[in-house]
């Protein structure tokens, strides 16, 4: 073993000890997933680092290998969560970014488990592995090397139990051969990612209240915009309809057109749409005339026969008349209803 390798390896000792002692026993349920995956991730990485070097204290060369693939896979799942979370700070919601840890912790190829939760469809460990060679151009190399040594053919049986000498014409058996000098630059090599790991662990550890306090805030923006926007469409709402009963045909055309779609501060009603944009239409409104045509075909004829005699007998209102019509309304609205008692109440996504 050189200098540099045994350097490297104590380097590996002191990290493995700092990951087992970080170790938690018991999380509260209000830590979230998100520290749960954590938390078994790294259970997963202390216990393949371990058992890498334990096995290959003792002579198993093989064992070794599996427990050091299973690192590098564990590595490999790591590093695409980081750069997934990355994502989702950029461009993702609050919900997305709980989904990620959700599908991670719950991936699974069992058919019962993904009839009720198709998401919850694992990935296969390649994909992480060949987006990471982006960043470690030598990872799938790597990979495909302790895949060989642990799969039963050429690489995992004679280049790891046999050697052949040709001299004495013999072949001897051990639990490693005189490839092993090579084998543990391997093993090392995979062992010292746990150094990423510790790192990715600290930043994730460090980032990701930060990062849900920020898709909180982008959301909490979203929906004050989206009641600004709420409101501002009532005001309008609300101006057209007194220009409607005023008799403006721009403020009946209006009228007629959102309750011909429905929309956040009125619902839907073909037949007062079919009145308003008849009115419209009578006051010379080409556009009117056409958005009434357009949704005929949607109301009966009874509908249409209702609107047209509403439409007939109507007139337009004075200022005054407005006003009082808008107070009877209200009044009517105080009388008829309870006490409106405003809660706080949960947004979807939040939970």
């Amino acid at each position: 073993m050189t200098d540099e390798e045994k350097l490297a390896l104590e380097n590996v000792h002191e990290i493995l000890d700092r990951l087992t002692k970080r170790r938690k026993r018991q999380l509260p349920v209000s830590s979230g997933l998100e520290a749960m995956l954590r938390e078994v991730i790294l259970y997963r990485v202390v216990s393949m680092t371990g058992g890498t070097i334990v096995n290959w204290n003792t002579g198993n060369v093989l064992c070794s290998f599996l427990s050091a693939r299973g690192l590098f896979e564990t590595f490999a799942f790591l590093w695409d969560y980081d750069r997934a979370i990355d994502q989702a700070r950029e461009a993702g919601t609050l919900a997305e970014f709980r989904k990620l840890s959700e599908n991670r912790l719950a991936a699974t190829r069992d058919p019962k488990k993904l009839d009720k939760h198709p998401e919850w469809e694992s990935t296969n460990i390649l994909t992480a592995i060949n987006r990471m060679s982006e960043e470690y151009p030598w990872a799938k190399s790597a990979y495909d090397v302790m895949s060989h040594k642990c799969h039963p053919n050429s690489e995992g049986m004679i280049d790891t139990f046999v050697n052949v000498d040709t001299e004495k014409r013999t072949i001897s058996f051990s639990a490693h051969n005189d490839n092993a000098e090579r084998a543990f630059r391997i093993i090392l090599g995979v062992t010292a990612l746990i150094d990423n790991v510790e790192k990715i662990l600290d930043r994730l550890e460090h980032s990701t209240q930060t990062i849900t306090n920020e898709l909180k805030d982008r959301r909490f923006q979203k929906l004050s915009a989206k009641s600004k926007r709420e409101r501002e469409q009532f005001e309008q709402f609300c101006e057209d309809e007194r220009q409607a009963f005023l008799g403006d045909a721009r403020g009946q055309f209006a009228m007629g057109r959102a309750l011909s779609t429905g929309a956040t501060t009125v619902p839907k009603d073909l037949l007062r749409a079919y009145f308003w944009l008849s009115l419209a239409a009578a006051r010379g409104s080409n556009e009117a005339a056409r958005c009434r045509d357009k949704i005929a075909p949607k109301m009966t004829s009874e509908q249409i026969d209702e609107a047209q005699a509403l439409a007939a007998s109507w007139k337009p209102m004075t200022t005054e008349e407005f006003e009082k019509h808008n107070q009877e309304i209200v009044e009517h609205l105080r009388k008829n209803m309870g006490p409106v008692v405003v809660t706080e109440g949960s947004c979807e996504g939040d939970d």
